[in-house]
């Protein structure tokens, strides 16, 4: 074997060793990553496993009811069904939403609140589609639910006035979260929540609505639910007694019959309010769920104010009484 075989065999050697260097670098920069990933980094990658596989909902708990002074309902809750949307569990929002109004129609107004919630809210938070479904709605779309991918049915609770007119200004009403309060309680992101806008409802609000619960599930890949893990209840509104009367109430407000005015009835012993009544007045069950722009502008336009409680916020001319 002459120098030149020699030399060869020598270079073909480095290489077999270099590489087998590079092999060997290759597998501990592996075992490293694979050891740094699997081991220093494994509970953020298990929280981030978790937060795909489970999907934690916040629970609205009851309002709290509230009575007259003989223990008659002035305002309570029922039940009511709504359709939300995720809209990162459906790749094509548009053709869902086009799906979903051959099932379940929709108005204009509507339309436009939805297209308005996609674009401002994040897509992880539901939106909600249509709420006031009857049974036969829920089975509706229950039975296309191939078809709507990201739409799914919440049991919740609408607030209910079953004397209407009659303790709008008392009682006053709920109504949906504005922007501009949806930070203020992680509870009030929920689809639906209501808090309360005037009267008793907004002064005793934090009392009436209660502490909202958790329950964790557990989803697929396409954001089904497979099986709940884990419920942490709420606890329901606190209950109020007013010192109103209904039968005295009811016998002031129709007392007015079609004229405009205001009347106080006062026990002289104690000095509870027995009746309150502001008239014209208003239907609050029109502002539950927001009311129409029509409907707005009716109440907000009309000469004789009903929206104005003249019992404690008219203004009126000394003596003009006489």
């Amino acid at each position: 074997m002459n120098s030149a075989d020699n030399e060869k065999i020598r270079v073909l050697g480095r290489r077999v060793i270099a590489l087998i260097i590079l092999n060997l670098l290759a597998l501990i920069t592996i075992a490293g990553r694979l050891y740094y990933l699997q081991v220093y980094e494994a509970d953020k990658y298990k929280v981030m496993s978790d937060e795909n596989r489970i999907s934690t909902r916040f629970l609205v708990p009851p309002r709290g009811v509230i009575y007259d002074r003989n223990g008659e309902i002035i305002a309570k809750n029922e039940q009511d069904f709504q359709a939300l949307l995720i809209a990162e569990q459906t790749s094509d929002i548009e053709q869902t939403l086009e799906t979903f109004k051959q099932i379940i129609p929709l108005t204009t107004e509507e339309e436009k609140r939805i297209l308005k919630d996609i674009k401002n809210k994040r897509r992880f938070i539901p939106i909600k589609l249509k709420s006031d479904l009857n049974w036969e709605e829920v089975s509706k779309i229950l039975l296309h639910a191939p078809d709507l991918p990201g739409v799914e049915i919440n049991e919740g609770l609408n607030r209910i006035y079953p004397y209407a007119e009659l303790y709008s200004h008392v009682v006053g009403y709920v109504g949906p979260v504005s922007k501009d309060q949806k930070d203020i309680n992680p509870m009030y992101m929920v689809p639906g929540f209501k808090i309360g806008k005037s009267g008793l409802e907004k002064y005793f609000d934090y009392k009436l609505q209660g502490q909202g619960g958790t329950v964790k599930l557990e989803v697929n890949a396409y954001g089904r639910v497979m099986k709940e893990i884990e419920r942490s209840a709420g606890e329901q509104g606190e209950s109020m007694t007013i010192t109103i009367d209904s039968r005295l109430q009811k016998a002031a407000y129709d007392a007015f019959g079609n004229e405009s005015g205001a009347a106080v009835v006062l026990d002289v012993k104690t000095g509870e309010i027995l009746a309150l009544v502001s008239k014209p007045s208003f239907d609050p069950n029109l502002f539950t769920n927001g009311i129409s722009y029509k409907h707005w502008n009716e109440l907000l336009h009309n000469e004789r104010t009903p929206l104005v409680n003249k019992a404690v916020s008219g203004q009126y001319s000394p003596g003009s009484t006489f």
